[in-house]
This record gives structure tokens, C-alpha cells and sequence, in this order.
């Protein structure tokens, strides 16, 4: 099994009496990387606050995810996408294909997405 990698989403601190303070508003779950010909890139969970949804947070945290981890690859997975992810992935960067596999891990479904070059 591939490692997995957390990756935190912060706000851009303010800087008060030299010390930088940031927000926590969410963070990326995911494992494989295309540097690899063996593992499949695959995107487990993106969570972003409830308070900071429908900002672009959670796009441009995808955007970032699929340029440092995914560009070199034909396709990505991203298990149990929701309804609000499939938009994102349509509207910011990718195809979704039709092949899903159930079963993959831990997770009932992936859904592979081919990435569109930017």
C-alpha cells in the first residue's frame, strides 16, 4: 500500500508584534504520485471548513494537487467523489472517464478523471 500524505489548507497569516498567525481551513488527503509508473495518483478525501466553502479554497487546493502530484499521468482516481467534487473537478480540470472500480483500499469507488493539460 501506497503512503499517505495529509496536507494542511492555511490561511496566509497576518503578521502582529513579529509573530504570524494562520487559519486552518481545511485539508487533502491523498497517496501515489506520478513519478511513479506503478502507483496511480489518487485523491482521498479534500475537506474544506464550512465557513470557508464555495470561496474557491477547495478548487484551487485541487489545482495544486494535480499539478505537484498528478500532471504526469494519463489519469488520477479520486474515491467516493460527492456531488459538489464532481463540479469542482469538471469546472477546474479534469474528464471524468467512464471506467469506475469498486473496492480500491479502503474505499467503495473510484471514479478516474483524465487530466486536462494546462
Amino acid at each position: 500500500r501506497p503512503p499517505f500524505h495529509v496536507h494542511l489548507i492555511l490561511s496566509q497569516g497576518s503578521a502582529e508584534d513579529s509573530q504570524v498567525s494562520a487559519e486552518a481551513l481545511g485539508y487533502l488527503l491523498h497517496s501515489g504520485e506520478s513519478r511513479s509508473v506503478d502507483i496511480l495518483p489518487q485523491l482521498h478525501h479534500l475537506f474544506v471548513t464550512k465557513l470557508h466553502r464555495r470561496a474557491g479554497i477547495g478548487a484551487r487546493a485541487l489545482r495544486w494537487w494535480v499539478d505537484t502530484y498528478a500532471q504526469r499521468s494519463f489519469t488520477f482516481a479520486v474515491n467516493d467523489p460527492n456531488s459538489d467534487m464532481h463540479a469542482v473537478l469538471r469546472r477546474v480540470l479534469a474528464h471524468q472517464m467512464r471506467a469506475t472500480s469498486a473496492g480500491i483500499g479502503d474505499c467503495q469507488t473510484a471514479n478516474f478523471y483524465q487530466v486536462i493539460q494546462s
